[in-house]
């Protein structure tokens, strides 16, 4: 389970870019050997956007759902 590091909820969603990657790897088909490059744009990963306290960050917190139950009780 992932956490946010800064509201340590659970409520997060990943946010991949896609409307930028896409029109990036066309461009790069058209310049010479840009089939081969096109695919970099799909490597890089996207960013984590908490629902609840609405800040975006680049990694995770990782947790194990029975660590989160006593995060939760305490």
């Amino acid at each position: 389970m992932k956490l946010c590091p800064h509201c340590r909820s659970d409520l997060i969603e990943r946010n991949n870019f896609y409307w930028v990657k896409i029109p990036i790897a066309i461009i790069l088909l058209f310049i010479p050997f840009g089939f081969f490059i096109c695919w970099v744009p799909f490597v890089i990963s996207g960013d984590y956007e908490c629902k609840n306290c609405r800040r975006s960050f680049t990694n995770a917190k990782e947790v194990d759902w029975r660590e989160f139950e006593k995060m939760k009780q305490s």
